[in-house]
């Protein structure tokens, strides 16, 4: 892999790490389960206003994790076929997957200021139309 390209495989890395720092994702996962086991109590709908309250956080941390997951995810895919296409020598494979990430990179960095659809949107202008994950979502950033 060329070291321009691993440098910046490795700067989109430590900005996704940043963002579950930030989001605090083990808390986030843990307060998730928290929040499921409350929600199967038998009292848990008595009084509504609380319980709608404790779905909302449960709904939000869910979209934050999740766009987190997806932008990992995209990241080793692209990753994974950059080192296919070198060990092919197909520079166009190699090609195409050092665009996605750079779509990536914009998505992640756009990530704290946007909600997930416009993140979405900026990457499916990247992918000249196609969908990165399979159904838009938005994300709540506190």
């Amino acid at each position: 892999m060329q070291a321009e390209t691993q440098v910046h495989i490795e700067a989109i890395n430590a900005t996704i790490d940043l963002l579950r720092t930030h989001l605090n994702f083990d808390a986030a996962t843990a307060r998730i389960a928290e929040l499921e086991t409350m929600s199967a109590g038998a009292d848990f709908w008595n009084d509504q206003a609380v319980a709608q309250e404790a779905m909302r956080e449960k709904n939000r941390l869910e979209r934050q994790l999740q766009t987190i997951i997806s932008l990992q995810n995209e990241m080793d895919d692209a990753v994974g076929l950059i080192e296919l296409g070198e060990m092919e020598d197909d520079q166009g494979v190699v090609s195409e997957a050092e665009a996605a990430d750079l779509c990536i990179a914009t998505a992640v960095e756009s990530f704290g200021r946007m909600d997930g659809f416009e993140v979405r949107a900026g990457l499916r202008a990247c992918t000249h139309g196609a969908w990165l994950w399979p159904a838009p979502h938005y994300v709540d950033v506190p």
